[in-house]
């Protein structure tokens, strides 16, 4: 559903007339609805890491602490999803993130690292040991964009009516339902607790869940398959 197919929903189960525009209405009860349906929006987008606002980025590495913004390396930039940073040219992992107290520890000279351990500082993304220039490194990150243009551009909310989401429809409707009751003094509790309900079930099922095994062994990637046939041993 786009913005006003939303707005229009939460219109016909709330009571009022059914508007033509969300984003263009000068309607205060239709101005509400939206804020509120972007209010859901931006918490329901950071609840968890959603499969549909998990990305990756890559960037080419500098012969210095600093690799840049995390902003421009990363756009949408919410959280970099631990223990995916990876140096590609060379086949290595970059460990992280370090407290800042590690992390001033290696720029001490008390410790050394072959391999760049990496921390957020100050919006920038900082290698330490400083890595070797023109190594191609990659991360997933959460995008905090979770609203789609006509033209494929992501947004943090929705702007014009054809704007879409990558979220759950039913998700973002309870959630404006019960945030519109809370909003004008209504009883929201049921609602509230119909919200919770759908979203655990989404959280449970979102991208599926790996088997988990009590016994030792690494299950990283699926045994070997040797096919059926007779074998000359």
């Amino acid at each position: 559903m786009n913005a006003l197919e939303l707005v229009q929903e939460v219109c016909r189960r709330v009571g009022f007339p059914v508007s033509n525009t969300a984003t263009n209405s000068t309607d205060p009860q239709i101005t509400q609805i939206l804020s509120l349906l972007n209010e859901e929006g931006r918490e329901q987008s950071a609840r968890t890491d959603w499969t549909n606002l998990q990305t990756e980025a890559t960037f080419t590495s500098v012969a210095t602490e600093s690799q840049g913004a995390i902003s421009t390396i990363a756009p949408g930039f919410r959280y970099i999803i631990n223990e995916t940073i990876w140096n590609r040219s060379e086949q290595r992992t970059a460990p992280g993130p370090v407290t800042p107290r590690q992390y001033q520890q290696l720029k001490s000279g008390l410790a050394s690292l072959i391999d760049p351990v990496w921390r957020i500082r100050g919006g920038n993304l900082v290698l330490q040991p400083a890595p070797a220039a023109g190594r191609s490194y990659a991360f997933e990150y959460v995008d905090k964009r979770w609203v789609v243009g006509a033209d494929a551009t992501r947004k943090e909310q929705f702007a014009i009516d054809t704007d879409t989401h990558l979220l759950d429809d039913d998700a973002l409707l309870y959630g404006t339902l019960w945030r519109w009751r809370q909003a004008k003094g209504l009883e929201y509790a049921e609602d509230f607790v119909k919200y919770e309900r759908k979203l655990e079930e989404l959280i449970g099922r979102d991208g599926g869940r790996p088997d988990l095994y009590l016994h030792a062994g690494n299950h990283d990637f699926p045994d070997p398959t040797i096919p059926d046939g007779n074998w000359q041993v």
